[in-house]
């Protein structure tokens, strides 16, 4: 081996300033993504939780109309709608983020 080569692969070895600077661009690209799956997972809980309670009351006025052998209820139908919409923007919500997930790891230094 050359005595440059020795050189070169020494500062390689010791050169805690590219490593360091790997480390904290990690760092903070990780608190960054922390954070923003924090907000993405409150956001599909609580429109989860919406589409949960919209379903209950459904289950309800078609209990009531079943027992009283009525027909169903307008608002049951429009319940369903909004729940459908609901979930629908839970899924375009879920891919947006899963898309940027994976930019984010693509362009976050291995």
């Amino acid at each position: 081996m050359r005595k440059g080569d020795e050189n070169e692969n020494l500062t390689e070895v010791i050169d805690p300033r590219r490593d360091l600077a790997t480390a904290v661009a990690r760092q903070s690209a990780g608190a960054s993504n922390s954070a923003a799956m924090a907000d993405f997972g409150q956001s599909v809980i609580g429109g989860v939780t919406l589409a949960r309670d919209h379903l209950l009351a459904i289950t309800a006025m078609l209990a009531v109309a079943k027992q009283r052998h009525e027909e169903v209820p307008e608002a049951a139908l429009r319940n369903l709608e909004v729940v459908a919409q609901g979930l629908k923007d839970i899924q375009t919500q879920f891919k947006a983020q899963f898309l940027r997930q994976l930019k984010c790891m693509a362009e976050t230094p291995q």
